[in-house]
């Protein structure tokens, strides 16, 4: 099973604590002010909903807490929690971040379980960066945003970044096989495949809903750009 393939690698990575959390987090090629320009262009059109005080926020798959180290560094009043399924990850991520409560949660694990490891019932904002690229299935990534809905409050925003998009797979692997050479020559089994989804996955999700769609560009720099999107969804 791909997620438990990577799983392997995250918690192999867990370990390397020296490291910069983006790096951990699998943006080793980039920069660390790179990843944040990369993680920003998910927010885009709702800097001012970020702004908002008492929010109740959560990433799901926080990995070392990369993410919500942006996040916090752009929104420095915003509180947040992480939950993700590499524990050496997370003992990173409170390391890391002692202010901010992490946890380790599979997320296809049922909603009992989640609700067990948050700290709220309703969350206003949900985040995911980075984390679709690893499920199994796309009848997964469905359940997951089904969990989310459950969780979300009325007027609720999920911000998912970095998704593959499955009309964009072949360029996809052509891209991926030059900017990944040097590490495959390095360590074959830390480049293993990744899911790809459609759009209409999430348009016909949001349809279904009553969410608003809302599909973003990355970095025109970034190689990735070419075969990813961010996504949001806005619950109406």
């Amino acid at each position: 099973m791909r997620s438990k393939n990577w799983l392997k690698i995250w918690q192999k990575k867990g370990l390397s604590k020296t490291e910069d959390q983006h790096v951990l987090d699998g943006w080793d090629l980039n920069s660390e002010k790179e990843y944040q320009e990369i993680a920003y262009s998910c927010l885009a059109g709702n800097e001012n909903t970020l702004m908002k005080p008492n929010l109740k926020t959560v990433e799901f798959g926080c990995g070392s807490g990369a993410f919500i180290s942006a996040l916090q560094a752009k929104f420095p009043n915003l509180e947040t929690e992480g939950l993700d399924y590499s524990e050496n990850l997370i003992n990173v991520a409170r390391e890391k971040n002692q202010s901010t409560d992490f946890n380790v949660l599979d997320m296809n694990s049922p909603i009992q379980d989640w609700l067990k490891v948050l700290n709220h019932n309703k969350y206003d904002v949900i985040f995911s960066f980075g984390t679709f690229l690893y499920f199994n299935s796309e009848s997964e990534i469905k359940s997951i945003l089904e969990k989310m809905t459950s969780i979300l409050s009325n007027k609720g925003l999920i911000i998912i970044g970095e998704v593959n998009d499955s009309d964009q797979q072949i360029n996809s692997k052509n891209v991926r096989k030059e900017s990944l050479k040097d590490r495959e020559e390095k360590d074959p089994n830390m480049v293993l495949d990744q899911l790809y989804l459609p759009k209409k996955l999430f348009s016909n999700f949001a349809i279904k809903n009553n969410f608003a769609c809302n599909f973003l560009h990355l970095p025109s720099w970034y190689p990735a750009s070419a075969y990813r999107y961010h996504v949001t969804l806005k619950m109406l």
